[in-house]
């Protein structure tokens, strides 16, 4: 298939546009600044008409920033088109934070929502949702409503690694990546009521009866009965992520690694397909290496 030109510009750049602010329409410009104060943002100017109403106010927080303009006529929240999108270096520390300050918990987002969810009916005004973990996020994804019921998503985003991308790790060393945790267990529903209900984890997604992915932000445990190798109470297997599985395996194996499984085929996802293979360490204890290879179109 041949790929279509990638637009340019076709404007001067003496006057093309150069920034871009997204304004919201709001019934109450100090309510709404006093709460993206919760969400991290400054107030950068305010201004109020002869009655004493705030009808403008500037927020930002670094480079995020947001116009709040008094609304004339009814917020209709169902009818806004475009969302919001914000960054967090820590949405579970950020959701702790702003339950502290009051903000109700909804539960599930809407989409999320499982038979029985619906009895827990969507709170007026401001409201948090459980984090998700979808594929273009998998470190965690926050939405929140504004106090006019605007949606706001927040993807978990560490600006400081990214600033710190130069000193990744060569693709054949998996040091400071673990991605995955197995757990033999006996019993996987009882696991997974223990791990999320007690402990706090967040269920990804369960495959049979005997297989469970939990989260704990951007680690995920996988909870599993006996498959030929593991024994209940006794072995947990670290999982390390490459970005080049095959030569990753291949270096460690002429490192001194032991083998147990040359890389495979493991699932085919939506958007990926997993790959895993198994070594050995020196006390025998199983070591995995994963890719998530991204398909392409």
């Amino acid at each position: 298939m041949t790929e279509k030109p990638v637009p340019q510009t076709a404007c001067p750049e003496t006057f093309r546009v150069h920034d871009h602010v997204p304004m919201a329409h709001v019934a109450d410009v100090d309510r709404s600044v006093e709460f993206y104060t919760l969400l991290g943002f400054n107030c950068d100017s305010r201004f109020s008409n002869g009655g004493g109403r705030t009808y403008y106010a500037a927020v930002s927080s670094g480079q995020a920033e947001l116009m709040l303009v008094f609304a004339s006529g009814p917020v209709i929240a169902d009818q806004q088109a475009v969302l919001f999108y914000m960054y967090s270096q820590d949405v579970h520390e950020l959701r702790l934070h702003l339950l502290s300050k009051g903000i109700p918990d909804a539960g599930r987002a809407p989409g999320e929502r499982k038979p029985g969810d619906s009895d827990k009916p969507i709170p007026p005004g401001p409201s948090l949702f459980d984090p998700i973990y979808p594929p273009y996020m998998t470190e965690g994804e926050l939405r929140i409503h504004d106090p006019d019921g605007y949606v706001i998503l927040i993807g978990q985003c560490d600006f400081r690694k990214k600033s710190n991308s130069a000193r990744v790790t060569p693709s054949t060393s998996p040091s400071g990546s673990i991605c995955q945790i197995a757990i033999t267990v006996s019993d996987v529903e009882v696991a997974v009521r223990y791990y999320c209900d007690v402990i706090g984890l967040t269920l990804l997604f369960q495959a049979g009866p005997n297989l469970a992915f939990l989260s704990d932000g951007s680690l995920r445990i996988m909870l599993s009965t006996p498959q030929g190798a593991g024994q209940v109470g006794a072995n947990s297997i670290l999982y390390f992520r490459v970005r080049d599985i095959d030569l990753a395996y291949k270096t460690m194996v002429a490192r001194g690694s032991a083998t147990e499984r040359l890389p495979q085929l493991a699932a085919k996802m939506p958007d990926h397909e997993l790959w895993i293979g198994f070594l050995r360490d020196p006390d025998r204890n199983l070591v995995g290496v994963m890719e998530e290879k991204r398909c392409r179109d």
